[in-house]
């Protein structure tokens, strides 16, 4: 799995449920996005704080714990937060609607969309893991 093997030793440390169950649902939730081609963000926060991405103006601020539903209400088309992305910190929802610089990669190819170019930006923004729904492929990628 390529986002246990990317844990630091302090994520390992929690309990093996816990990021289990995460992980479990956000796959859950990425599947079912990619059968009704919904396009979404998720940014798993690490071992750097991504503060300036939580406190942007617009920025809804949570509080919840991951689930493939609620993954799935946040980034529903018709739902006021589903523009931009997620941030989940210390493994629960912390913040919805975020937007994050696209990353200016110029070796990217030129078919990548914005979702993608944020997923890289986040990524490039320190040891963050993105991940990410294409809404016109129907895949999901990930960023490291």
């Amino acid at each position: 799995n390529v986002i246990t093997s990317a844990m630091t030793p302090e994520e390992k440390g929690k309990t093996v449920g816990s990021i289990h169950n995460m992980i479990e649902a956000i796959v859950r939730a990425c599947e079912k996005m990619t059968e009704t081609r919904t396009g979404a963000l998720i940014i798993i926060e690490r071992q750097t704080r991504l503060g300036e991405l939580a406190g942007q103006e617009n920025v809804v601020q949570l509080d919840a714990s991951v689930s493939a539903t609620m993954l799935l209400q946040i980034f529903y088309k018709g739902s006021p937060l589903h523009d931009g992305a997620v941030l989940v910190r210390e493994g629960r929802l912390a913040a919805a609607r975020v937007h994050v610089p696209l990353s200016d990669n110029y070796h990217l190819r030129r078919d990548y969309g914005t979702r993608h170019r944020a997923a890289i930006g986040a990524s490039e923004m320190g040891d963050a893991i993105s991940v990410v729904v294409s809404e016109e492929r129907g895949t999901i990628g990930v960023a490291l």
